[in-house]
């Protein structure tokens, strides 16, 4: 519901999925052989996560999204409780 009332540029829910999606460089992290041979040449890994990308000022730092959606998750809650 954040993500479509404040996110979405045109109200729907489309681009959600790559909207929670942060980016993870492949360099980052030690890669077997046979795992690079399934990466296939990719330099970045996507993952669930509201974080700065690898190349920001604050590499994999959490984003203002992050807090906006903790804090729509604690109203709601405080509300309905």
């Amino acid at each position: 519901l954040v993500y479509q009332i404040y996110y979405s540029p045109d109200g729907s829910m489309k681009g959600y999925t790559d909207f929670t999606l942060s980016y993870m460089d492949v360099d980052s992290f030690k890669v077997s052989e046979e795992d690079k041979k399934l990466l296939k040449g990719a330099q970045y890994c996507r993952y669930f996560g509201y974080r700065e990308p690898p190349n920001s000022t604050k590499p994999y730092a959490l984003t203002s999204v992050f807090w906006h959606i903790v804090a729509a998750k604690f109203i709601f809650i405080s509300v309905f409780i």
